[in-house]
């Protein structure tokens, strides 16, 4: 079996933004559960000071991420 992939992805939060973010973030995780059923681990996280929010997700292979990744563009 081949190593799973772990992506993680870092971005800056806007002053005044975290509440809209945490409740963005709420909904897009709802739906990429329902839908991007080989994805088989997702978590978001805000770094000590709040101004970093960092998303780790886990594929099991190369075609389940690219199956997530349709529409992030």
């Amino acid at each position: 079996m081949p190593d799973p992939i772990v992506f993680v992805s870092h971005s800056t939060v806007r002053d005044g933004k975290r509440e809209a973010l945490k409740e963005v973030s709420e909904e897009a995780f709802a739906a990429l559960e329902a839908d991007k059923l080989g994805t088989v681990f997702q978590y978001g996280y805000l770094d000590p000071d709040k101004s970093q929010v960092h998303f780790v997700h886990i594929f099991p292979d190369a075609d389940a991420m690219d199956a997530h990744m349709v529409g992030a563009a």
